[in-house]
């Protein structure tokens, strides 16, 4: 939240830009920058800048996965017959709408699975 002493016009900004960088840096609060009266800009320092998109990609893939629950709730899933391609890598075959699908896994997409459920 933006504090009133943390509220200045685009003007006093640009005349003491050192100075506000400053205490943007000491303080971590973000500054608030008016136009007439208004607020038309918010500067943050860049760890909170950093930790606000930390935050943002947890809510979005939190979301994403509400909405994969909401589909298994709702019965808009299947399950996927699992078989082994030319390759000998176990991979996956389902259908949708009518159109077979193959879904197969590279090497990176592996690897990457198993990052995640290793932690």
């Amino acid at each position: 939240m933006v504090q009133l002493s943390d509220i200045f016009s685009v003007t006093e900004f640009q005349r003491h830009t050192r100075d506000h960088l400053k205490r943007l840096e000491r303080s971590r609060r973000p500054l608030a920058l008016t136009v007439n009266g208004r607020v038309k800009a918010v500067v943050l320092d860049p760890r909170s800048y950093q930790h606000l998109e930390a935050l943002r990609d947890q809510f979005e893939t939190l979301a994403a996965v509400g909405e994969g629950l909401a589909d298994v709730r709702a019965g808009r899933t299947q399950l996927a017959r699992p078989f082994v391609g030319e390759d000998g890598q176990e991979a996956s075959l389902g259908e949708t709408r009518g159109m077979k699908y193959r879904v197969e896994m590279t090497r990176r997409a592996r690897a990457t699975s198993r990052a995640c459920i290793d932690g």
